[in-house]
């Protein structure tokens, strides 16, 4: 399971997550994203090659029309991967074939990570706004 947003997935925590896809024990796998998710097209295409490779099903939760189209060419592809709105999480874990006791896991646990780390932007955004400001003020006042 994965959440992101606020940027692009890349460096070492993208090959941190490549080597645990590799390492065998995923079999199943559901990443939700928020508005400010991006991959490069060298990411796009290493973890195309791992979900090929490996053939593990990819449900992507997004309400992004970007994110989505990446969903639309990774089947091109032959991956074996559906995209699904927010309000459809339970119907991205069915997909997956998830017990109803992983499912509700699923959902919850995806819930969460997407409180957690859209209200971590939130705050970091709001804390980068306060600093802008002050430092206008700051180059008005010493005019």
């Amino acid at each position: 399971m994965f959440y992101g947003d606020g940027g692009e997935f890349r460096g070492d925590l993208f090959d941190r997550w490549e080597t645990a896809l590799e390492g065998g024990e995923c079999q199943k796998y559901i990443g939700g994203t928020g508005a400010t998710f991006s991959l490069s097209g060298d990411v796009r295409s290493r973890g195309r090659r791992v979900f090929l490779q490996r053939r593990i099903p990819f449900a992507t939760v997004t309400d992004d029309r970007i994110v989505r189209g990446f969903v639309t060419t990774g089947s091109w592809f032959g991956m074996k991967i559906a995209a699904f709105s927010w309000a459809e999480v339970p119907q991205a874990a069915a997909w997956l074939e998830l017990t109803d006791d992983q499912c509700r896991e699923v959902c919850a646990t995806l819930a969460e990570l997407r409180l957690s780390v859209d209200g971590q932007l939130r705050i970091r955004r709001m804390l980068d706004a306060r600093e802008d400001a002050r430092a206008k003020s700051l180059r008005r006042n010493t005019r």
